[in-house]
C-alpha cells in the first residue's frame, strides 16, 4: 500500500485523523512553499544558507518546521530565491507562495483584499454618521477625527474625549 492510499483510508475511518491533518495543513503547505522556493531557484540549502550569511543547518530547521524564520530573514530568504511569499488573515492563516517576480494574481489579490478593507472602512463610517457616534483618532497621528455632534433636540451635549 502507497503512503497515499494508507492516508485516504485512515482519513475515511478515522476523523480524528482527517481533522489532525487539516490542523497541520498550513504548517505543511508552508514548509513545502519554503522548499519549493528554494529548489525552484537552483539553489542546495548550503548555497542557499551561504547567500543568507547562515549555516545550512539553519535552512533545514525552517524547511523541516522545527524553526519558524523571523520575517526579515522570510524577506532575505524571497530576495535570494525569487520568491515573492504572501501571508494572509484567516483561519488557519494564508500561506502562498508566488515563484518569480509578484505575479498578477498575486497583486489582485492584494489589491482585491485592499479593496474590501476600504469597503469596510467606508461601511463603518456611514454607520457612525446614521448612528450619530463621534469617530476620534489620536491627534499625534495625523489622522483627523469627527467633532461630536450635538442632540437634534434640547441642548447640546458637552464633548467627551476619549
Amino acid at each position: 500500500m502507497k503512503h497515499r492510499e494508507y492516508v485516504a483510508a485512515r482519513e475515511a475511518r478515522d476523523p480524528a485523523f482527517k481533522a489532525a491533518r487539516e490542523a497541520l495543513r498550513p504548517q505543511y503547505e508552508w514548509k513545502r512553499a519554503l522548499i519549493r522556493a528554494r529548489i525552484d531557484a537552483g539553489l542546495t540549502q548550503q548555497q542557499l544558507a551561504e547567500r543568507l550569511g547562515t549555516q545550512q543547518a539553519a535552512v533545514a530547521r525552517w524547511e523541516s518546521g522545527r524553526v519558524c524564520p523571523k520575517i526579515d530573514t522570510l524577506c532575505h530568504i524571497a530576495a535570494a530565491t525569487g520568491t515573492a511569499f504572501m501571508i494572509g488573515p484567516g483561519d488557519p492563516p494564508v500561506l502562498q507562495c508566488a515563484v518569480g517576480p509578484p505575479t498578477m494574481l498575486w497583486l489582485n489579490q492584494l489589491q482585491s483584499q485592499a479593496a474590501q478593507m476600504q469597503q469596510m472602512v467606508e461601511t463603518f463610517t456611514d454607520w457612525t454618521r446614521r448612528a450619530n457616534v463621534a469617530v476620534w483618532s489620536d491627534p499625534s497621528d495625523g489622522l483627523q477625527g469627527e467633532e461630536p455632534r450635538a442632540q437634534s433636540v434640547g441642548k447640546q451635549q458637552p464633548a467627551i474625549h476619549p
